[in-house]
């Protein structure tokens, strides 16, 4: 039973710190985006750090999930909803990688070529919107989660 809680605590944190680090990361880059070319360098070094710190959470928090799950009896002793959960992690999770990680090379190039670009506003609101996307995947993985007994 120890061990069950301590596993819950693991996973509830790195949940909360996939969800939790990202948030702003769209609001940065738009801001520091608007104040031209001498923040870029600064904006580069921490939405990377968010995004390794967002990927390795995910990853902790799959692999917690997982160590749950057969904790309590493998696949067939969970409800199904904790499947779907599953697989919507993974897709999240994938397209944090791919999707937005795409997205985020184009800006990097944008700031680090010396003419200005006029498609890093259109990348930076792409980027908004996938991270909306990510939000509302959450909150829809959240509420499988949570509320799958009522």
């Amino acid at each position: 039973m120890l061990l069950l809680l301590i596993f819950k605590v693991l996973h509830i944190a790195c949940v909360a710190v996939w969800w939790g680090v990202p948030m702003s990361m769209p609001r940065d880059i738009r801001r520091t985006i608007a104040l031209g070319p001498p923040h870029g360098d600064a904006l580069v070094v921490r939405v990377n750090r968010v995004r390794i710190i967002a990927m390795v959470s995910g990853l902790a928090s799959i692999a917690t999930g997982l160590t749950l799950l057969f904790t309590l009896g493998g696949f067939g002793a969970v409800p199904k909803v904790i499947h779907v959960s599953l697989g919507l992690a993974l897709v999240l999770l994938c397209s944090e990688y791919a999707l937005e990680g795409r997205i985020w090379k184009r800006i990097v190039t944008c700031i680090e070529s010396d003419e200005a670009n006029l498609d890093i506003g259109r990348d930076v609101r792409r980027m908004s919107y996938v991270a909306g996307f990510h939000h509302g995947l959450w909150v829809v993985i959240l509420v499988l989660m949570v509320f799958r007994h009522y």
